[in-house]
């Protein structure tokens, strides 16, 4: 099985290069040179979209509040590139249907080039928009998971009865980009926060 990784910075690069354009041809006119110097002040906005639990079960506040960080981040980042980011939000509320939904609605509506996702039922539910015949979005878009941790996905051998999904989950176009946090890192923090505790984290004094 082949897992797959990548970071914001990574996303960001290849998302870039399908949305920009660079000319190789030097301008020939002083009308055009001037408005080669004017496109490169100007601000250019990429879309992504965000479909996270926001009013579900499994919502949780730092969802949201992590996807707004890395977009302050990278903006911040790439500000004097005279580019930015703007993040469109989908509510999935853990349902892979409403994924299906809003992920469309995200891509057509909001024109956006890439989604990042939060959990691996929405991520095969939005991954599913690249393979569906017929095309039921305008575009197919990259796709980042920061909590799956589905062994199926990015399998190239993974086998589903229905060949739609199969697709996703082989993903051989190398659409779907996921990472997972390591337990034994938290595990550490929250022991260490616990012993900075009174009586070294033993708040009722059993001695356990």
């Amino acid at each position: 099985m082949k897992f797959r990784s990548l970071s914001s910075v990574s996303l960001l690069l290849s998302l870039v290069a399908a949305a920009c354009s660079v000319a190789t041809d030097a301008p020939e006119s002083e009308e055009a040179i001037g408005e080669t110097q004017e496109a490169s002040h100007r601000l250019t906005t990429i879309n992504l979209g965000a479909l996270v639990d926001i009013g579900g079960p499994s919502t949780s506040p730092h969802f949201q509040q992590a996807v707004e960080l890395a977009a302050e981040q990278m903006n911040a980042a790439l500000k004097h590139k005279n580019l930015r980011f703007a993040w469109f939000y989908g509510d999935t509320k853990s349902s892979p249907a409403l994924t299906r939904t809003e992920g469309i609605r995200l891509i057509n509506d909001e024109d956006v080039l890439g989604l990042v996702l939060d959990s691996s039922g929405d991520t095969i539910a939005a991954g599913r928009l690249n393979h569906e015949m017929p095309a039921v979005t305008e575009r197919k878009v990259a796709i980042t998971c920061f909590q799956c941790s589905s062994a199926f996905i990015n399998n190239p051998a993974a086998t589903d009865p229905d060949p739609v999904t199969q697709a996703t989950l082989r993903d051989l176009e190398n659409y779907i980009w996921r990472v997972f946090f390591r337990a034994d890192f938290e595990a550490a923090v929250m022991v260490r926060v616990a012993m900075q505790q009174p009586n070294n984290g033993d708040g009722n004094g059993d001695g356990l």
